[in-house]
């Protein structure tokens, strides 16, 4: 979509912009490690970290002596989770994405709109770190849907938006996932709270988007 090609040229012009250094420790932290568990020793298990990798680091990891793994599995199990989810995220993604800029929706609704709501969604969920305050670039995308939404008709759309908004609200308020009260068993689950909400977001708008096409095929027929 129009946004992927927007970030490659974003970051082919960063390369010459930024620091080497910059560039150099992402590479090393980052980028060529993947989904490891040792990647910045203990720090990307933190609570802030609010991906999906961060989720399944918590659940079959845990955390050193704060809180111990809710669910001992396989290694190779653990190894392949963040790859398998991630890869399901991007695959549902990139076929919505490629079926909304092939079809002709009412307006207001900007392919480049959705495209823009839609990774900014996918890049917080399968990111390997997503700290809380990178939920900074969720709120302009939210803020993009609910517009459109406003524009809308539709019987569903009143709902839609009222889950929307409340989940804007829910990701503006200061979530206690560091509290002591979630470090034991499954209260860990707690923690997770943001990445619950942005990942019912990224549902909801992908069934909207798949329930447009559909209807914008059906009346064009």
């Amino acid at each position: 979509g129009y946004i992927i090609l927007m970030v490659i040229g974003i970051s082919v012009a960063a390369t010459f912009i930024l620091p080497e250094a910059t560039w150099e420790t992402w590479y090393a932290n980052v980028g060529s490690q993947g989904y490891k568990p040792d990647v910045m020793n203990l720090t990307i298990n933190a609570p802030a970290n609010q991906s999906m990798f961060g989720f399944f680091l918590r659940m079959f990891f845990g955390k050193n002596v704060r809180f111990a793994p809710i669910w001992i599995v396989p290694e190779w199990l653990s190894t392949a989770a963040p790859y398998v989810a991630s890869g399901i995220v991007i695959a549902i993604s990139v076929m919505v994405s490629f079926f909304v800029s092939r079809s002709r929706l009412p307006q207001p609704i900007s392919p480049l709109d959705m495209d823009f709501t839609l990774w900014s969604l996918v890049t917080f969920l399968i990111a390997p770190v997503s700290w809380d305050h990178h939920l900074v670039f969720i709120v302009p995308a939210m803020m993009v849907w609910i517009y459109n939404l406003l524009h809308m008709d539709g019987k569903q759309r009143s709902l839609i938006l009222g889950i929307s908004i409340a989940a804007n609200l829910a990701l503006a308020f200061r979530y206690r996932y560091n509290s002591p009260d979630f470090r034991i068993g499954f209260r860990t689950l707690l923690i997770s709270v943001p990445l619950y909400i942005v990942g019912l977001f990224w549902l909801q708008f992908v069934l909207f988007l798949v329930t447009e096409v559909r209807r914008n095929a059906t009346t064009a027929q």
